[in-house]
């Protein structure tokens, strides 16, 4: 199979973006998930058999808060891992 990627314009990504997340069987939409696209990329693909075909993936960040207490005394005894991830390129899709 050969692949090569497809230069996408900010404004075709955005559109692909918001098409996938109004998508209606995208089910965290209904249920409050705060869902934000971070990366939209598109290929072209031809196989052995030339059959041609398009592939646009588009990655979803999830920004629901799992645990969000008012205080860290309020939590039991225990071991806890938090972390936070950071982007220093804020305007990647």
């Amino acid at each position: 199979m050969v692949r090569s990627a497809v230069p996408l314009s900010a404004d075709a990504s955005a559109q692909i973006a918001e098409r996938v997340l109004a998508h209606p069987d995208l089910p965290q939409r209904d249920s409050g998930h705060r869902l934000a696209a971070i990366r939209v990329s598109a290929e072209n693909a031809t196989a052995a058999d030339a059959t041609a075909s398009s592939v646009v993936t588009v990655v979803l960040f999830d920004h629901t808060a799992l645990v969000n207490p008012p205080a860290a005394g309020v939590l039991p005894p225990g071991t806890y891992l938090w972390f936070v991830a950071i982007d220093a390129d804020t305007n990647s899709r």
